[in-house]
């Protein structure tokens, strides 16, 4: 039995380790940090399917740190929380933990308000993965 080519085999390798062509699981949950307007910021969660838009409902468990990777950090509550897209399931902690449901676009969007200053992380589990917002920086 003939013997496949190696260099065959690395090329195949390497067009599946190719970041452009093959997602990541960073990939499955987007969040966007808006600019500071009046002690609000407004962040925009969006679950995707290899970078294309989920397009259905989805389940989401988020929460609000002080911690850039969520690991070692203290739930940090905000003043006060509203939601512009999705649906609020359950509050866990007073203005810093929730189970939600994204819109039929696989968006959730949460209006922060917080007095002060802070520098505070959202943090999103999907599929058993975390993901991390950049950071939310409230200023007087």
């Amino acid at each position: 039995m003939a013997q496949p080519d190696k260099r065959d085999r690395h090329l195949i390798v390497e067009e599946a380790s190719d970041a452009e062509t093959q997602p990541t699981y960073q990939d499955n949950v987007k969040i966007t940090v808006a600019d500071e307007a009046g002690n609000m910021i407004e962040v925009t969660v969006a679950v995707r399917d290899h970078n294309e838009d989920l397009e259905e409902i989805t389940p989401l468990e988020w929460f609000i740190t002080d911690a850039a990777t969520g690991a070692s950090g203290t739930i940090t509550a905000v003043d006060s929380e509203s939601f512009t897209s999705g649906t609020e399931l359950q509050e866990i902690l007073n203005h810093a933990h929730y189970l939600v449901l994204t819109d039929t676009s696989g968006d959730f969007v949460a209006e922060l308000t917080k007095s002060g200053d802070a520098t505070l992380y959202m943090g999103v589990y999907y599929m058993g993965r975390l993901f991390m917002s950049d950071a939310i920086v409230f200023t007087t």
